[in-house]
């Protein structure tokens, strides 16, 4: 049997759904990685394109067109077996394509350490990535990044969270809550703005219309 071409030069993507016999929530699991792999890679409009079929990762022609009758998921299906709870498709070698001497069942730290654009650090003497940072030390991983991003490392990225009570604005010191207060915003807002670092002359600037009526149910609730 002919395998089944993507005329690419007439149609940038053609998106091949192939309904498995299978039925059933880990066969829809499952389902869902191989046409997420399929994206990835064929599809020009898909925003994670770029890093998948736009720098040349393929799908092997057995899970792409199907062998012997078989849709290229069902073949997905036979090499992979049904997708685990928590677990994603990873490439063991990412500069590889989706094939099943190269593909395997991993959770999201297995895939973490794998990718070639993990930022590791070393931190009291020990090499971490971002993500395990954020949970020794009892950050959100949100926050790591931030401070990275701002240029802090070693103990400066896992110092405490100064907690604000009472904030000076020109000149004026008052309580976190009546400054909010006096700028109509929540004290979230304000507390955000503060640790945004914005002017002092834009920390009292009222919330727009929309979210000064959301801002005062907040307050009501």
């Amino acid at each position: 049997m002919a395998k089944k071409q993507i005329n690419t030069k007439s149609r940038p993507f053609q998106r091949i759904h192939a309904v498995s016999t299978t039925r059933g929530k880990p066969a829809s699991r499952t389902h869902k990685s191989w046409s997420g792999m399929f994206t990835r890679c064929n599809d020009e409009q898909n925003p994670a394109y770029p890093l998948y079929g736009g720098r040349g990762i393929k799908i092997c022609d057995r899970w792409q067109f199907g062998e012997d009758g078989a849709t290229g998921f069902d073949c997905f299906l036979q090499d992979m077996g049904y997708r685990p709870h928590g677990m994603s498709i990873d490439r063991i070698d990412g500069d590889k394509g989706y094939s099943p001497e190269n593909c395997r069942w991993a959770d999201d730290q297995t895939q973490v350490v794998n990718r070639p654009c993990t930022i590791w650090i070393v931190i009291r003497g020990d090499t971490l990535h971002l993500s395990e940072v954020a949970r020794r030390f009892g950050f959100s991983k949100t926050t790591i990044s931030k401070r990275w991003a701002k240029g802090l490392r070693g103990e400066e990225l896992i110092a405490p969270v100064k907690k604000i009570d009472e904030i000076t604005i020109n000149g004026v010191s008052k309580k976190l809550a009546d400054w909010a207060k006096q700028a109509g915003v929540t004290r979230y807002t304000m507390m955000y703005r503060i640790k945004s670092e914005w002017p002092e002359e834009n920390l009292l600037e009222p919330a727009s219309s929309k979210k000064r009526k959301r801002n005062q149910k907040t307050d009501l609730a």
